[in-house]
């Protein structure tokens, strides 16, 4: 998990709320294409095509809009743009292992992606396992699954390029500054991979 700084919602939604009138008060479930599809792309944007909590690569048709705060919570954050998230793991089938959002469901994060200081309650280690440096960590680690065999051996499989016994030293920091780049579109599991290699970066 790393911070996510968002930016301003898209004009077609802030204008598709602005509907509202006595006769019809927009709610979540009315959300739609063209609007719904400009919210995704501006999360997408704002979190560099990674899942806002796994940092996984999010896959076309197969993310879905989190809302941080529940919306069981109800306290009106349902259209709250900067109550919005993307995660990973849209379409599950049986037996898979749910994590993020679809395993995070109404419970509350004590660590949360929109804190600026979140990646450093998490460490990493190099067969991909991720370990809360609090209680609070800990509890969100739980709550997203984000230690889950199928996480920690993606992790350990981005892990595992840098030990390539092909590479010499030049190459490896080559190779692991051109990984960390903070570009437009992140690489998945960047943050384990600052963490593991911090000594070289």
């Amino acid at each position: 998990m790393r911070f996510i700084e968002k930016g301003c919602e898209p004009d077609s939604f802030l204008q598709w709320k602005e509907l509202a009138d006595d006769d019809w008060q927009p709610s979540y479930n009315d959300l739609r294409n063209p609007q719904k599809q400009d919210v995704f792309d501006a999360l997408i944007r704002d979190q560099r095509g990674l899942c806002c909590y796994c940092e996984s690569i999010l896959k076309e048709n197969d993310y879905h809009l989190e809302h941080l705060n529940p919306q069981s919570a109800g306290d009106g954050d349902a259209l709250d743009f900067a109550n919005f998230l993307c995660s990973c793991l849209r379409k599950t089938e049986k037996d898979d292992p749910l994590h993020c959002g679809q395993k995070k469901g109404n419970e509350v994060l004590l660590v949360t992606p929109l804190q600026s200081d979140c990646q450093s309650h998490f460490t990493f280690t190099g067969d991909g396992s991720i370990e809360g440096n609090c209680d609070e960590a800990n509890s969100t680690i739980k709550i997203l699954g984000l230690d889950i065999p199928k996480l920690k051996m993606l992790r350990e499989g981005v892990l595992d390029a840098f030990n390539d016994p092909e590479l010499t030293l030049e190459d490896f920091k080559v190779f692991l500054e051109k990984y960390v780049e903070k570009k437009d579109l992140m690489k998945p599991y960047i943050s384990a991979v600052e963490c593991v290699y911090v000594d070289f970066l």
